[in-house]
């Protein structure tokens, strides 16, 4: 399966998902269905969604690599994205947080 089929699988679960909750919540106004706490576990279902949603339509992704001092981390990051970006040396070059953008 291609990375667009899996993305857009993954929007249509997601947005199944959203949606249900949406229904779920709105057609419990009046708090006669779920109790106060059960409530707040779905809404926070729905935030998650929500969050989801929103991460896979921009395309943006955090990843974190983290490791000792001089462990191949830079090194490790340019493969992972195949372009030299990130500096390496036998010393210490790289000792801040740093976001790659695509352009």
């Amino acid at each position: 399966m291609t990375y667009k089929e899996k993305k857009a699988q993954l929007l249509t679960k997601t947005n199944k998902i959203y949606k249900t909750i949406e229904n779920l919540l709105q057609n419990d106004q009046n708090h006669l269905i779920f109790s106060i706490s059960n409530r707040k576990q779905i809404e926070n279902i729905k935030n998650i969604s929500e969050k989801i949603l929103k991460k896979v339509n921009s395309e943006e992704f955090e990843i974190a690599i983290v490791g000792l001092e001089k462990a191949g981390k830079s090194t490790f990051a340019n493969a992972l994205i195949k372009r030299d970006i990130l500096p390496t040396a036998p010393e210490r070059c790289t000792f801040k947080s740093t976001k790659l953008v695509k352009s």
